[in-house]
């Protein structure tokens, strides 16, 4: 029975069942059972295999006995071992079709091309890639890089007016892995890219630079050679394609390394060689050598700035000729390739002849390259590759993945895979969830069947946080589930988790694997803002946001005009000043050294703040006004906080698995000052102490999503929320993202504004009156108002939230000390 196919017809096993009970086939319960009774007629599964393919609707089924988990693939690398014609692979879905291709990279150990239709699909195929092929593919930098982008430079209809290194190195880099490896490696690219010239091979040879720690390095001549290959001279590193010099260091950012690289030089030897962080300039790691590469794909050379005077009478462009005399790079230099190289050449020609090309839906790849042919028209003859891709194509072993299947003569050389999408599974497992709308139970479920059906099950999740959280709400359903940083793809019946980004999962029949990421279980969300780790704050050294005309103020002198830095000469010494202006004319000069007196002055915007005098007392009496206001406030809060203290509040329980699973449907990844907000409020609430707390934050930074999770806490504990938001339209985006969070749990939103007619108003009031009045009432309201009602003074409810906190107070008086004596929760957002 091994590696065999068998066809049954289920109506001679079983009796035929109603016609009622017929719908009930395609549920997973019963395909168990139906593959349980395969499996007794049909004897044990043979080793490694495992009956496959969720049934059809119908009666009468095929079952396929599986095969080893790697047939699909030792099926096809055989198919491209015979004489270099083309194979077709279909049915496969873009996150499958990765997966399938990083299988087959490793199995074939050779170089591999893929080439895409557009740009905007061949980043997220490349995002898929990296995640199967794993960190020690991906990761490796350097001449050792052995997955890589090569983009295309925009063919745009108007004139571009900054040069994008970004692309020009990344294809700089490419270009010389292809040329120079000895290990196998993938590069992925749009079409278009692969029409665009390169420098010839010898040029691209010719044009790196070999550094090694400990040996000595002409540091005029290297300084000369970055600026040639198109490398800007900036005070400090950021971008690649930058270089900046320091005394004894030389900071850059060249091609094929992941961040830029310090050089410490001790006369003419290089010290040391060291990748370091652009966000905090702090060093990460040493390497024993480095190879830079330029950052344009015209390097200004004297043999290159030769060769493109010496044919100056073809070309009347007097701006463009001016750049190449003064060895300048400008925007689109890079089209002008054929000026400064004889015979400039293609990707494809630097390619390894044992490469396989594998072209992504073909059909539409056609299809693109003809659509930019009229917009390519005005490009400079000579750029562009005027050789059709499919006759590229042909010098190599290549695999075509059609997004649509169509049948092929050659039955050897066409392979058919059964590939399920996850697009509804996220809509089914909450219509089977019922009315408590949890999804997490029946998720477990689906998982356990799965795995009981001999499938490997994959969840991949953004992040480690979110991967543990997710396994810990499995595990308390009874799942078993493993967490794998680096999943093994080894076959077996297991659940796993693990971190990565993914655009979308699949069931791949023929491997017993299903992939799903989080976003398919837990429900389809847009694109999460995946924040990096906010560098260190840093203290201010510098006016370099200051610019001539601010206003500023000084400590002791008040608001003043920033009039720019001046030097002067004080004795013998000469020294920058801050030259600040006041009224009158009069002009204060503060030497650069005493910084921390001055800052920006931030008041309301398109509103300018009266300057003061120098040696008036307006600032003097201002800042005493002040002081005496602080104490004022300062004092009521010592009354509220003592009286506060003293009088007990509501103690909330502390978060079940039905909170842990809202949490989870939370479609953005979430901050570490997020994190940390909400488990500073959710640990207030839990206490009997009242809670009043402050969450400040820029915008889009989650401030609204503390108070959902302090809301849904207070709701599922029975108390009433109310939220109180300055505006009418505030009040109606507020209520659109409760009601959108909440939806799927049995409590009601109400939103209470002047959209709202005054009968509505009424009876909304009025329902939120009664339910307080009801004992064990779980229909818990949200009111969304401003301005405040009466009642809000009168009726304990359970949790207040403010949004923009001090427009609330400063149109209403809420922070009056008779309302706030009263013992609730009270959440205040407000924008920093």
């Amino acid at each position: 029975m091994n590696q065999s196919i068998v066809k049954i017809n289920f109506l001679k096993i079983f009796p035929q069942p109603p016609v009622e009970a017929a719908p009930q086939l395609t549920e997973w319960g019963t395909w168990n059972t139906l593959r349980s009774a395969v499996r007794f007629f049909l004897g044990a599964t043979p080793p490694g295999g495992r009956l496959e393919n969720s049934p059809p609707s119908g009666y009468g089924y095929t079952v396929v006995t599986a095969q080893a988990s790697n047939t699909g693939i030792q099926h096809l690398a055989v198919a491209l071992s015979r004489e270099p014609r083309p194979v077709y692979l279909q049915g496969l879905t873009p996150g499958a079709g990765a997966y399938f291709l990083a299988r087959l990279f490793r199995q074939l150990r050779r170089p591999m091309l893929v080439l895409t239709p557009n740009v905007n699909f061949y980043e997220h195929f490349f995002k898929d890639l990296s995640f199967f092929l794993g960190s020690e593919v991906v990761r490796a930098a350097g001449p050792e890089s052995r997955a890589l982008l090569f983009p295309a430079h925009e063919v745009l209809s108007f004139r571009e007016l900054s040069f994008d290194a970004d692309v020009s190195s990344a294809r700089m880099g490419a270009a010389y892995v292809a040329l120079t490896s000895q290990e196998p490696f993938i590069i992925a690219a749009p079409a278009l890219a692969l029409r665009q010239k390169l420098p010839p091979a010898a040029r691209i040879r010719d044009l790196l630079a070999y550094v090694v720690a400990g040996e000595s390095l002409e540091r005029a001549d290297f300084l000369q050679h970055l600026l040639d290959g198109g490398y800007e001279r900036r005070p400090v590193v950021e971008e690649r394609g930058e270089f900046s010099v320091r005394g004894g260091i030389i900071d850059l950012f060249p091609p094929l390394y992941p961040q830029p690289v310090r050089l410490e030089f001790w006369g003419d030897e290089v010290e040391s060689i060291r990748l370091f962080d652009p966000a905090t300039q702090r060093s990460l790691s040493s390497l024993d050598d480095l190879v830079v590469l330029p950052a344009s794909e015209v390097v200004l050379d004297a043999p290159a700035k030769e060769r493109a005077l010496a044919q100056r009478s073809r070309r009347q462009d007097p701006d463009f000729w001016d750049h190449v005399h003064a060895g300048r790079h400008f925007p689109r230099i890079e089209r002008h390739l054929q000026e400064f190289y004889a015979r400039p050449t293609t990707l494809w020609e630097l390619l390894p002849p044992d490469t396989l090309v594998v072209a992504w839906d073909p059909l539409t790849i056609g299809q693109e390259l003809q659509k930019l042919e009229d917009a390519a028209s005005g490009e400079p003859q000579g750029w562009l590759d005027q050789t059709p891709w499919e006759d590229r194509c042909r010098h190599f072993i290549h695999l075509y993945c059609p997004a649509l299947a169509w049948g092929h003569p050659d039955q050897e050389r066409d392979i058919t895979l059964q590939v399920e999408k996850n697009d509804h599974l996220a809509a089914e497992l909450a219509q089977a969830g019922g009315e408590a709308g949890r999804l997490i139970p029946i998720l477990a479920q689906r998982l356990a069947e799965w795995r009981a059906s001999w499938f490997h099950v994959l969840l991949v999740s953004l992040s480690q946080h979110r991967a543990e959280r997710l396994a810990r709400l499995l595990g308390e359903e009874g799942l078993e589930v493993e967490f794998n940083p680096a999943p093994t793809w080894e076959p077996g019946a297991r659940v796993e988790i693990t971190v990565g980004e993914l655009t979308g999962g699949f069931r791949l029949l023929s491997e017993g694997l299903i992939v799903l990421t989080e976003d398919e279980a837990l429900g389809f969300r847009p694109e999460g803002r995946r924040r990096k780790a906010a560098p260190p704050l840093q203290d201010l050294t510098s006016l370099a946001d200051l610019s001539e005309g601010d206003y500023v103020v000084h400590l002791d002198h008040g608001v003043g005009i920033y009039r720019g830095l001046v030097k002067l000469t004080v004795g013998s010494e000469v020294n920058d000043f801050l030259e600040l202006e006041y009224q009158g004319g009069d002009r204060l000069y503060l030497p650069v050294d005493r910084l921390n007196l001055v800052q920006k002055y931030l008041g309301v915007e398109g509103v300018s703040p009266r300057v003061e005098r120098l040696g008036g007392k307006s600032w003097e009496r201002a800042k005493t006004r002040v002081k005496k206001a602080v104490e004022k406030i300062a004092r009521e809060l010592v009354e509220l906080y003592a009286l506060r203290r003293v009088l007990p509040g509501h103690h909330f329980s502390p978060p079940d698995p039905v909170y842990r699973e809202f949490e989870a449907t939370f479609e953005y990844e979430e901050t570490p000052d997020q994190l940390q907000a909400i488990d500073d409020v959710l640990t207030d609430m839990t206490t009997d102490k009242p809670m009043d707390r402050l969450i400040c934050g820029d915008v889009g930074y989650g401030k609204t999503e503390v108070a959902v999770r302090a809301a849904f806490r207070a709701a599922m504990d029975g108390k009433q929320v109310a939220v109180l938001v300055p505006t009418t339209v505030l009040a109606e985006q507020h209520y659109d993202t409760f009601r959108q969070r909440l939806g799927h749990y049995p409590l009601e939103v109400r939103a209470l504004s002047r959209f709202k007619s005054p009968a509505e108003q009424k009876r909304i009031l009025a329902d939120i009156r009664h339910a307080r009045r009801s004992q064990g009432d779980q229909g818990v309201e949200y009111a969304f108002t401003q301005p405040v009602p009466r009642w809000i003074d009168h009726h304990q409810i359970g949790l207040q939230l403010t949004g923009h906190v001090f427009q609330v107070l400063l149109g209403h008086r809420l922070n009056s000390l008779h309302v706030r004596k009263r013992i609730v929760p009270q959440v205040g957002i407000r924008k920093r």
